[in-house]
């Protein structure tokens, strides 16, 4: 797919004295106008629920953080929060093989289970 980052940019060759402008026009592009169709309705949906004098209660950093959650897993709290059914305890094997296995998992990796 080909887009005109300008008007009649297609026919326009990128040259050492419009290259800032290209590279200017061309992150736009690619950080805001490419995805416009999807935000829209994101930012729309979470205006509706977080919107107005809510959103103003919170730091970036603290939305971040509420959005995202915490970059650093702490699977010792996740193990202590876990309820076991179907006849599962803590001290099963099974669900001890588990815990043991996830502790030797580097953090990319727990990350990704």
């Amino acid at each position: 797919k080909t887009v005109d980052l300008k008007e009649g940019g297609a026919s326009i060759p990128v040259t050492e004295q419009n290259r800032e402008e290209y590279v200017r026009l061309y992150v736009d592009y690619f950080l805001n106008k490419s995805v416009d169709a999807l935000f829209q309705p994101f930012n729309k949906g979470f205006h509706l629920v977080c919107g107005g004098t809510m959103l103003n209660m919170f730091r970036p950093e603290e939305m971040e953080l509420l959005l995202c959650g915490s970059p650093q897993l702490d699977f010792d709290a996740l193990e202590r929060s876990c309820q076991y059914e179907d006849g599962f305890t803590a001290n099963s094997p099974t669900v001890r093989f588990l815990w043991s296995v996830l502790r030797e998992l580097n953090e990319e990796k727990k990350k990704k289970f």
